[in-house]
């Protein structure tokens, strides 16, 4: 049996699935939760296609958590400096 490997990126999509799950599940009359979840469902799509690259070129677990915990910095830094830019 294979052993299960946590990763951040993991703990990522299960609270995007969440908060997918709950969108889809509370929407509001106007549809705009649903339309909000488009987003989210993105997200979800590229945390769990970066994981399996991050999987497939790093083999060690120790090693994985840290290039999968410096790419997750790397995205919040860019996002902040791109809202600091767009805004």
């Amino acid at each position: 049996m294979r052993r299960i490997r946590f990763t951040p990126l993991n703990f990522l999509a299960a609270l995007l699935m969440a908060g997918l799950a709950y969108l889809w599940i509370f929407a509001d009359e106007t549809g705009w939760r649903f339309l909000g979840s488009i987003p989210v469902l993105v997200l979800l799509l590229l945390c769990l296609l970066s994981d399996i690259f991050f999987r497939f070129y790093v083999k060690d677990l120790k090693r994985i958590w840290i290039v999968e915990g410096l790419f997750l910095i790397f995205v919040l830094l860019m996002i902040y400096v791109l809202q600091d830019i767009l805004t």
